[in-house]
């Protein structure tokens, strides 16, 4: 973690919310990974599947 958030914030639960964040994450790409589902991530505005790297394009509304 960077010496400024440390510097500002003194809650420990604060301070070790990102490493649980990041173990979360870490433990949903392997579970994707074992059962060969999605892992859905925001990047840049937009949802991509990790595991494969392809973006989520949502269905186009039909034209009545």
């Amino acid at each position: 973690m960077n010496n400024t958030l440390d510097r500002k914030v003194s809650d420990p639960d604060v301070l070790g919310s990102l490493p649980a964040l990041k173990r979360a994450a870490a433990h949903a790409h392997e579970r994707a990974e074992r059962t060969q589902t999605p892992c859905w991530v925001m990047r840049n505005g937009v949802l991509i599947d990790a595991r494969t790297g392809k973006a989520y394009l949502p269905p186009k509304p039909e034209k009545r």
